[in-house]
Formats: C-alpha cells, structure tokens, sequence
C-alpha cells in the first residue's frame, strides 16, 4: 500500500510540475505507518508442538505432516505449496523449485528429516491419494485432486486446536514464523529476502521487529546501567 500511495504521489508531483493539477490529493491522504500490521509468528515451542499434531501413521496425517513441514521449513506462500509438483522436487539433492508471483522460481533447500518424510509420502500418496489419473501435484485431496488453499487453512487451523495453541493462524503464519526464527537466529536479511521470494528488500524488513526485542535484552544485560536499574 505504501509503495502505490508513493508512486501516486510522484506522479501527481511530477503533474503539478507540469501545471496540469492545481495540487496533489494523496498530500490529504493518511499513510498507514510500516508497523502498523506486525506478522503473526509461532514461538519454537509451539511449531514443536504444531509438527507433532499430525498422526503419521495415517495417509490423511502423513500428508498433513509433510505439509506443515513444508511450510514452515521452505516459508512458501500457501498458493506456491498448492502448485508445487512432484517433479518439482530434487530430493537426491535435497532442493525443491517453487514458482512464485509473476512466475518467478527459486529454489529452496530441504533438510533430510523432511526429504524422508517426503518419500514415505510419495509412497501413501500412490496408493491413497491417487485416483483414475495422477496430476503430478504434491499434495492431493480424498478425491485425488489438487489441494486447495482453503483446505491448507482448514489444515493448518484443526492442528493447531489439537495442540493446544490458541489464536487465529494460518499457512501464512507458518511462513511468517520461518522468516522471523531464521532472522533470529542470525541469518541476514538478504538471505531471507531471496528465501521468501520478495522483490523487495522493504518487504523483509518488517521482520526485523522480531529482534527489538533481543537488542533490548541485550542491552538489559549488558549495559551498566540498565543493569544497576534491574
């Protein structure tokens, strides 16, 4: 929203430069401030508890796992999972190749633990998913089709119930949380821009809010004389 208010901005300025307005509307406008929407994110306890929810000894509960999984260790957008096809996968090399906005594709690493989970998937899949005809999409409905966005929700939402973590959450969530854990963990911002698949480094910014609060600690810690005053 900032950057078409900013773009429209300069284009009235350049209209009133060339005397074809009398004055630039967006001046009166409001801007909402950058913060104003913080990203919801899972704590690393309650992704825990998240990726244990899902009976694995059930297809349903497999595939949800490696879902879940997915999201949270690839950060993709719940439409980039939904397209993402089998033969998308690399799992000799451990890389999967997401198409995003635009139809630009990266390709993200998975770590081993997943890329096992993926090929005892492939393997239910087969025999409990596929139906007359195989779409070559990864994640599969009852009916054999394509997994909707809707369905990730519904997906996303039963689980979280189920393990207790209270709060309105959804794919996004899962990719907002490995945005912020990778951010605090020291991985830099360029990094996760290229992971998120973000044309714009201002867009990741917004995850730097998730370290105010390690700084401060910090400084809490460190500083003589926030320490005398603790």
């Amino acid at each position: 929203i900032l950057r078409k208010l900013s773009g429209l901005s300069s284009f009235y300025d350049f209209l009133l430069q060339e005397k074809l307005v009398g004055n630039n509307p967006l001046n009166a406008v409001q801007k909402p401030g950058r913060w104003d929407k913080i990203p919801k994110f899972l704590n690393f306890e309650d992704i825990d508890k998240l990726l244990d929810a899902p009976d694995i000894n059930t297809s349903f509960g497999l595939r949800d796992k490696v879902l879940i999984e997915t999201l949270y260790s690839t950060g993709v957008r719940v439409s980039e999972l939904t397209n993402i096809m089998i033969s998308d996968m690399d799992l000799k090399r451990g890389i999967i190749k997401v198409t995003g906005k635009g139809s630009k594709q990266r390709f993200v690493p998975l770590y081993s633990s997943l890329i096992d989970l993926i090929n005892r998937y492939l393997e239910v899949r087969r025999f409990s998913f596929v139906k007359n005809r195989d779409n070559g999409y990864l994640f599969l409905n009852k009916n054999g089709g394509k997994l909707s966005r809707v369905s990730c929700w519904s997906i996303i939402k039963k689980y979280c119930a189920a393990a207790g973590i209270k709060g309105d959450f959804s794919p996004h969530t899962l990719r907002h949380s490995f945005a912020t854990h990778l951010l605090t963990n020291g991985a830099d911002l360029r990094t996760i821009q290229l992971f998120l698949g973000h044309a714009d480094i201002s867009t990741t910014e917004i995850y730097t809010h998730v370290t105010d609060d390690k700084k401060r600690n910090v400084l809490l810690d460190n500083h003589p004389r926030f320490r005398d005053r603790k």
